[in-house]
Order: C-alpha cells, then structure tokens, then sequence
C-alpha cells in the first residue's frame, strides 16, 4: 500500500463490524456518519499496521511503521501530515477539487471498487469469502493487477484488495476489520496544539514535491489531498 495508498487504498478488509444497522446518531438527518477500520497490510514492502477513523468527510488515520505512528488528519480545508513522536508536522492546504469532492459525501476511504470501476474494471465473478458472499472486481493495467473482493451491498466495503505487479514479481495484501456508528468527537480530528506544525499551499506543496523538499513523510490519502482523478 505504500505504493498505492493514494489511489484509494489496497486492502483486504475482515469485516467485524460492516454491514451493521447504523447507529441511531447516524441515520439521514441526525448526524454525519462514522466509520472505523482496523488495517494490516503485508507484502514485498514488509508489514504495515493502520487504524482509521471517519466522521462525515473528516478523517484520522494512525500508521505505524517501524514503531513510529504517522498521523493523518484531514479537517476541512486542511490535509494534516503529523509525526507525534517528532512533534513536527505540516498542513497542507486541500487542493479546490479535493473540496468539491467533499459535497459528494460519502466514506472519505475505502472506496476501492469506485476507483477501479472508473478506470475499466470488471466483475471477476463471486466467492464466499470470511463467511459473507463477495464480488471480485479485476484490472488488468500493463504489468500489474488489482483486485478487490467486497460486499455485496450498497456499501461495497472492500474485504479483500491485492496489487501484484507482475514484471517486478511483488505483490501487497492488507487485511481491515470495519464498524460503523461510532461517536467520534470533532476534536478528535484536530491536530495537537503543542506540535510544530508548518502551514503551506497547496501548489507550495507540489513545488516542494518537485524539489524534493518535503518535510514530514508522503501523504498516505492523495485523494483527500488533490481531489479524485476519475
């Protein structure tokens, strides 16, 4: 997933809590939903572990790599890089699409199928996969392929994703366990007062990735970041 992080992550979810009735806080009307998903990711690149939290289109993801917890918060017009640990960070200013994509609404992640459906994906037939009954969703682009085994509700929650790149002979698989209605404070979403945190642009940004000058580590959500490219 380090790799393709950014083009609407590649996971493999063990549903715990998907397909729940949402919580009462949650139904049309009465509060943004919430959404949690407990990631493992193992390949090539070595082990991956990263929780996720949404509320409507905020979102708060915790990956640790190497014992060191990298925190992405993304809080309206803001893409927050952290390193907690470090007690530096950046903020990046959300690029106008990635905006607009927010009207949309929706899961701000975990919409693998979506993706691969934009960009000429077919159904690869069903299976029955951690007990529940799943699509497979296949593309096939030069030497490497994706595929995605979700639910077969409206949700589409991704159980199983896997990248293999065939031509380098790698591939990653990650594993998420999903609930759903939980309360989440709008705290809960903002950065910690107490870290260095240096404010830029969202084109400062892509200047600074040309130059290879970034601080801080890679954005985990492009998406969220830059807008959805389909």
């Amino acid at each position: 997933m380090w790799r393709r992080a950014g083009c609407g992550f590649l996971v493999a979810l063990v549903l715990g809590g998907a397909g729940a009735p949402r919580a009462a806080g949650d139904e049309k009307g009465k509060g943004p939903d919430t959404w949690f998903a407990e990631t493992v990711q193992h390949g090539d690149a070595g082990l991956r572990i990263m929780n996720i939290w949404s509320k409507g289109r905020k979102l708060r993801a915790e990956t640790i790599v190497g014992g060191t917890v990298l925190l992405t918060l993304v809080n309206g017009d803001t893409y927050y890089n952290l390193i907690p640990s470090a007690g530096t960070g950046v903020a990046i200013q959300r690029s106008p699409k990635a905006i607009a994509d927010d009207q949309k609404g929706g899961r701000p992640f975990g919409r693998d199928v979506e993706r691969l459906l934009a960009r000429g994906a077919e159904k690869a037939g069903s299976e029955r996969l951690m007990g529940r009954e799943v699509t497979v969703y296949r593309l096939n682009t030069g030497g490497t392929r994706e595929e995605v085994w979700a639910t077969e509700d409206g949700e589409k929650l991704p159980i199983k994703v896997v990248f293999t790149d065939r031509e380098k002979g790698q591939s990653a698989e990650t594993m998420l366990n999903w609930s759903r209605g939980l309360t989440l404070a709008d705290a809960f979403f903002e950065p910690d007062p107490r870290l260095a945190v240096e404010k830029m642009t969202y084109d400062e940004f892509l200047a600074r990735v040309k130059e290879g000058k970034v601080a801080s580590f890679p954005p985990l959500f492009v998406e969220l970041l830059g807008g959805r490219s389909q």
